[in-house]
């Protein structure tokens, strides 16, 4: 435990621009007599931070908060699940973000939601309350986080989606509705599952440009294309999820949208079946078109029915 200690101080003092570390012993007596609300100050005394305006070293905060985080899981268990780290599990996420890390990015802010919204409840705040970890799930542009940047940066991924598909399909989805109906109802659902439809369908979004990237710098001879349906597989394992949350039933993805006909979901382009090789004919038949098809294959296939979902009813679930 002194090595991993002794380690993280010199990450401190590296990080933070070599502020004096307050030390070891320090830690560890102030963690052990730590109240149940005050992990925030505690973490902000012995956390590296981050900056504001500029992206420094964002991999190393990530890793110490991280190393940090795992002594004190090690060290003394029980303390580590009752205090509250919403301030840690933010720094990961937002870091995490800056380096392009978007799964380990959405699961520490998730995690960091869920720090809040315990706090809300034990504090019995109002469910308005605002946290830099809620503000940044919930879009909210007008936040006072020190996260407010990063804020903007997802927010305007989830509305350049939202504004293709409202072309695509004709609808006129809001992006204040689809917070209110869809997003903020799924973060504050007593099933905390459902908020893995949150940050999966987010990572989905944000992963977009860089699978596009892959496609324009992919070798003119061919090769591997398994990160590709990685991602289209994810889209649909998405979707399926947001039909069996409204009740679709049947053992494939077709047969479910079929099921709730209400919800007018086009499907022309889904399988019956789940063969990779059906996915890869499907790639092959656009591959040899132009590449913006492939594109487009991606984006708006993919993308294109979780609007037509939620425009559909979602918000009649709850």
């Amino acid at each position: 435990m002194n090595f991993h200690l002794i380690e993280y101080s010199k990450k401190f003092m590296k990080l933070r621009d070599f502020r004096d570390y307050p030390g070891s012993t320090a830690l560890v007596d102030e963690y052990d007599a730590l109240d149940e609300g005050k992990g925030d100050k505690f973490f902000a005394k012995y956390g590296v931070g981050n900056d504001i305006f500029t992206v420094d070293k964002p991999f190393e905060r990530a890793r110490a908060y991280e190393s940090l985080l795992h002594f004190l899981h090690k060290y003394n268990n029980k303390q580590y699940h009752k205090i509250h780290k919403g301030t840690p599990y933010f720094f990961i996420g937002w870091t995490a973000f800056q380096f392009f890390d978007f799964e380990k990015a959405l699961f520490y802010m998730d995690a960091a939601a869920s720090e809040d919204i315990r706090r809300i409840k034990m504090q019995n705040l109002s469910s308005e309350t605002t946290a830099p970890a809620l503000d940044f799930i919930l879009l909210n542009p007008q936040s006072n986080s020190i996260g407010v940047l990063l804020n903007a940066q997802l927010r305007s991924v989830i509305l350049d989606g939202i504004e293709e598909f409202n072309v695509d399909s004709g609808l006129d989805l809001k992006l204040e509705n689809f917070v209110k109906s869809f997003i903020k109802s799924l973060l504050f659902h007593d099933d905390i599952k459902h908020r893995s439809i949150i940050t999966s369908l987010y990572g989905f979004l944000l992963e977009f440009g860089g699978y596009k990237l892959f496609i324009a710098l992919r070798s003119s001879e061919g090769g591997s294309i398994d990160p590709l349906l990685s991602y289209l597989f994810k889209g649909a394992r998405i979707l399926e999820s947001l039909l069996e949350l409204k009740g679709g039933i049947g053992d494939d993805l077709k047969k479910k949208a079929h099921s709730l006909p209400n919800l007018r979901i086009t499907t022309s382009y889904f399988k019956s079946n789940k063969k990779l090789i059906d996915a890869l004919n499907t790639y092959n038949f656009f591959k040899r078109k132009e590449k913006n098809h492939i594109l487009r294959y991606i984006n708006v296939l993919s993308i294109l029915y979780f609007g037509q979902f939620i425009c559909s009813g979602l918000n009649d679930y709850y």
